[in-house]
């Protein structure tokens, strides 16, 4: 008599979560065996297949060192975090991006035209020479933007940066990286120029200017940047979180022309690498706060 093979959790590669799926994925390209993953997540070997399958994951077959047409530093982020390291690692979880597709796995890096700048000097702390590709949307959100992309293929970067976070697919999955206390800072700087918005602006009810700070994330990495803004800044730790149009991508904001420099002043203040047109934005708002400060002790 034929049995039927019955839906046990480890014949179903939907038993693992999501962060699950990708950090697999990513672990069969870098070279590890169908049998090794279903051991190692508790599921079968024709459920990994079918996984990587679902993913359009192809055959390993990755390009020799020595037949690279590009180079850069493939070590950059195995070796000791620094100020920039973590900087690099913040912009990534906000705005790069990893592709796992025809027998090559990618890095990359995709923002408009005008921060082609910081493009640069993302492959310059590479140490590549990799071109950087200018394009034009011709379907989708932002139809007609030109965008400036950095693409790395190397499989060495892809493994290095997945130990933080920045996978294929981040975007609803993404949690706070473990890194050093002291290089916090500039990890959250570092997301704050990918995914965070600065306002200084005037209303018709009011004489002088406001100011409002917000990064969009997931719930649980923006409930950490949150606490550690409340820790560090002195932030309002009655903000809360508001949904932005989908449950797995919330909403931070903080207003007030003074917290808002607070904040800033936190992430930016003696440091050596950030996006040029946040920081100007930046310096604007502590301008303003400054002049605020002193009409109000000329007031008294």
């Amino acid at each position: 008599m034929n049995m039927i093979p019955q839906d046990t959790p480890r014949n179903k590669p939907f038993a693992l979560t999501a962060f699950q799926r990708e950090e697999i994925c990513h672990r069969y390209v870098l070279g590890e065996s169908t049998v090794a993953l279903g051991k190692a997540y508790g599921v079968s070997r024709a459920a990994i297949r079918h996984l990587l399958i679902t993913r359009d994951i192809a055959r390993r077959e990755y390009t020799t060192e020595a037949h690279r047409t590009y180079h850069c530093n493939h070590t950059y982020f195995d070796e000791p975090l620094d100020e920039e390291r973590a900087y690099w690692i913040g912009f990534l979880l906000a705005d790069g991006w990893v592709s796992l597709r025809s027998n090559r796995v990618d890095l990359g890096m995709s923002l408009s035209i005008t921060d082609i700048g910081h493009v640069e000097k993302f492959r310059k702390a590479l140490q590549s020479n990799h071109p950087i590709g200018q394009y034009t949307a011709t379907r989708g959100y932002g139809i007609g933007k030109k965008t400036a992309r950095l693409t790395i293929a190397s499989k060495e970067l892809v493994n290095a940066v997945a130990r933080y976070g920045i996978v294929a697919h981040k975007t609803k999955i993404c949690i706070t990286p473990q890194i050093p206390v002291d290089l916090m800072r500039h990890m959250y700087r570092g997301y704050v120029d990918g995914d965070g918005g600065l306002s200084l602006y005037k209303t018709k009810t009011s004489r002088g200017l406001h100011a409002a700070f917000d990064v969009v994330g997931t719930k649980s990495f923006l409930q950490d940047f949150g606490f550690w803004l409340v820790m560090n800044a002195g932030a309002n730790p009655l903000v809360p979180l508001k949904s932005n149009n989908t449950t797995a991508i919330m909403n931070l904001r903080y207003g007030g022309l003074r917290q808002v420099s607070d904040i800033l002043h936190v992430l930016y203040d003696d440091t050596t690498i950030y996006l040029e047109r946040k920081l100007r934005l930046a310096q604007d708002i502590w301008y303003a706060a400054e002049n605020q400060q002193s009409h109000r002790r000329h007031d008294y």
